[in-house]
């Protein structure tokens, strides 16, 4: 030591030393692929994440640390969503928790044991060892891609794999999960729309999947939107879901993550121009569903939104919150004719079908004015109920130009409006409820001596009497006031090619009239809540879970469209069988 200062080499000189710079580049990039997905899926495939891929990587890579998450994620086909979620997220989420139980399911197993084969293939690669090196982490040589475990999760001995690849319909008895994903549910519209695949999805979720599950079980469902009642629907209804909707092409939804305003591309690699092209090919519904995360446009597919409700200056029309406006009662306009219309629900579904009632009128200022006035689910004497007191009110408000209730032909809630205006025959003469229950024996015993075929078409219109429980005193006495129901079936009309068709071709009939902006959808105080479910269901066809609404609309527009087949001399009730429908109505 000669007491002379050791010599320090310049900083600018460090950065000249390529293998230093390049060694600490790369520890840096191997803890940001640790501790981010983005960068992880950066690291492991070709691709530079977008905007909004990056904000979902951002959101899965919290899962690991967080318990009992919900999440629901739809992104165009296509766009990358299955790379991230089923073949990268994964074999990230093993390296961060080795002992994580994962469980994929897609519409087959096949699909998922597929992305089960990428994540196998990811961490046998050297490169994995040097992002996450913890032998925690490594899985064997040879792995069955249907199921296999870190050694981390092969050392607790406890029969549960770290991955497993499912079908949906597949069972994994005894075996639990700290992560579940779905993937594109359904193979493709034709699954979506059967009734018994939708229902087998929705039974495997909640009586297999869910019963693996603990309370810190975090899931997540990539889906498209096919209908309300698809599992991404059922889910959201049943609230507690995160939900991150990618459009491809932005919406103006206040929930669209990027914030975008309307017709603003997803992705620089699918421009505008390429996508409204593919929404021709494809056709508008499945242009929603694929690409939009939507079963339905927001302002209506069939039945437009500004069909209906006024249009604001700027052209807008909600059709939600508290801009949402409805046509008022066209007060100071005669009305010159008026029908009530219904679809009433008397027989169980898998979905419990609402019972719709609603008011239609041709007023002097040459619209047709729909005024909802019921929209519940109901057991049948309720039902019947409704359609009694509904008729006195309006007949009582509006006089003769209600001219009569028009049902479909043919409709399964017949017996119920039959029921209805028996009641409003017999009540004339029993001042209360239980006066009129103690002739429900005589008429019982009347029917057996009737033939085989009018004891069935019989048996449930005189079984019938009120429970007196839910009339009140002045519901019974307008009832009994008002002159009987009128009832007018109708047969929608003939569509090209014979036979009159599904809901939606039946409402095609009357289209041409609610877009030309005749029909005018009316709420006050009084219905205000009803008018907006009654929207919805309008909105929402031909995806929607319901179409009570809709039934109820066709019948409403109809007879300003088309006139009824109905032969003369009958009042309008040849084409259920006048003779038989006088001696069901013989006081």
């Amino acid at each position: 030591m000669n007491g002379t200062a050791p010599t320090r080499m310049p900083l600018d000189h460090c950065d000249d030393s390529p293998t230093l710079n390049a060694v600490l580049g790369e520890v840096l990039a191997r803890r940001r692929a640790a501790s981010s997905l983005g960068h992880y899926v950066q690291r492991t495939s070709p691709f530079i994440l977008e905007p909004w891929q990056w904000i979902l990587c951002n959101r899965l890579s919290r899962l690991p640390h967080q318990k009992g998450q919900r999440l629901l994620i739809h992104g165009p086909p296509q766009f990358g969503k299955s790379l991230i979620l089923s073949q990268r997220f994964p074999s990230w989420v093993l390296g961060v928790a080795p002992t994580h139980r994962v469980r994929l399911a897609c519409y087959n197993q096949t699909h998922a044991k597929r992305f089960s084969k990428v994540n196998i293939d990811l961490m046998h690669a050297p490169d994995y060892a040097r992002v996450f090196p913890s032998p925690d982490s490594a899985i064997p040589s040879i792995c069955p891609v249907e199921e296999w475990s870190t050694a981390a999760r092969e050392a607790l001995r406890d029969a549960n794999p770290s991955f497993k690849a499912l079908g949906l319909g597949s069972g994994f008895t005894g075996m639990g999960a700290d992560l579940a994903l779905i993937d594109d549910p359904y193979k493709n519209r034709q699954e979506a729309f059967s009734t018994a695949i939708n229902e087998g999805i929705w039974n495997w979720y909640t009586t297999v999947l869910l019963s693996r599950c603990n309370p810190d079980t975090n899931i997540v469902v990539l889906f498209h939107r096919w209908q309300e009642d698809d599992l991404a629907g059922r889910l959201m209804a049943q609230g507690g879901w995160e939900v991150l909707r990618f459009s491809a092409i932005g919406d103006g939804a206040p929930d669209d993550p990027m914030g975008r305003a309307k017709s603003v591309a997803l992705s620089s690699r699918y421009p505008l121009e390429y996508l409204r092209r593919i929404e021709q090919e494809q056709g508008e519904l499945n242009f929603l569903a694929l690409y939009q995360g939507a079963p339905t446009a927001a302002g209506g597919t069939i039945f437009k939104s500004h069909h209906f409700l006024p249009v604001q200056s700027d052209g807008s029309c909600p059709t939600t919150g508290d801009e949402l406006q409805f046509w008022p009662w066209p007060e100071g306009e005669e009305i010159q004719e008026a029908y009530l219309s219904g679809d009433t629900a008397v027989t169980g579904r898998t979905q419990s079908d609402d019972t719709a009632l609603c008011l239609s009128f041709l007023a002097s200022d040459g619209y047709i004015y729909l005024y909802p006035l019921v929209l519940a689910r109901m057991d049948i004497d309720h039902v019947v109920k409704n359609v009694a007191l509904q008729w006195a009110k309006t007949r009582s408000r509006l006089g003769e130009v209600l001219h009569s209730f028009q049902l479909e032909e043919g409709s399964a809630g017949t017996p119920a409006i039959l029921m209805a205006r028996k009641l409003m025959l017999r009540a004339r003469a029993r001042p209360t409820p239980e006066q009129f229950a103690l002739d429900a024996a005589a008429r019982q015993k009347s029917i057996a001596s009737r033939s085989p075929g009018e004891k069935a078409a019989m048996k449930v219109v005189a079984d019938f009497y009120p429970p007196s429980d839910i009339w009140s005193a002045d519901e019974w006495e307008s009832v009994r006031q008002a002159p009987p129901l009128v009832l007018a079936p109708y047969r929608p009309g003939e569509l090209q090619g014979g036979g009159t068709g599904d809901i939606v071709a039946r409402a095609h009939q009357i289209t041409p009239t609610t877009s030309g902006k005749a029909v005018r959808l009316c709420a006050d105080g009084a219905n205000w809540a009803v008018a907006r479910a009654w929207l919805h269901q309008l909105m929402a066809l031909p995806n929607g879970r319901k179409d009570d609404a809709v039934q109820s609309t066709i019948g409403a527009v109809l007879p300003f469209v088309q006139s009824l087949s109905t032969d003369e001399g009958t009042n309008g009730e040849s084409a259920i069988a006048p003779d038989l429908i006088s001696r069901v109505f013989a006081s």
